[in-house]
């Protein structure tokens, strides 16, 4: 019996995951250098000595952190709003299903389904 990663169930789509994360390291490590090498009037975009250059690599590992903060942030905040709106729709629904009124939803639903 063969195993598989847990964030990967078909051996295709592990192939996909992995030439992507190749990409994505590959261009991460051209970009890493493009910075380091390059210079724009005589003044290097990243460099160690804060009087030549316009970043430290300090600052970008600073930035790439607050990206990925801020990313989990909003991804928080939306799932915890769909959170919310699964619930209130849940409970709305299960007040329709206990009052009077659900029959004629339920018969003008039914008609929406044969039109649709």
């Amino acid at each position: 019996m063969r195993r598989h990663s847990v964030g990967c169930h078909y051996s295709r789509m592990c192939g996909v995951q992995r030439i992507a994360g190749i990409v994505t390291m590959l261009a991460g490590g051209i970009l890493v250098a493009y910075l380091a090498t390059s210079e724009v009037l005589g003044i290097h975009l990243v460099g160690l000595d804060p009087e030549k250059s316009l970043k430290r690599p300090i600052d970008l590992v600073e930035f790439g952190l607050e990206i990925i903060s801020r990313s989990l942030f909003v991804s928080v905040l939306g799932v915890e709003l769909m959170m919310r709106l699964n619930l209130t729709a849940w409970k709305q629904n299960r007040a329709l299903v206990a009052s009077d009124a659900a029959t004629p939803y339920d018969e003008a639903m039914e008609a929406a389904g044969a039109i649709i």
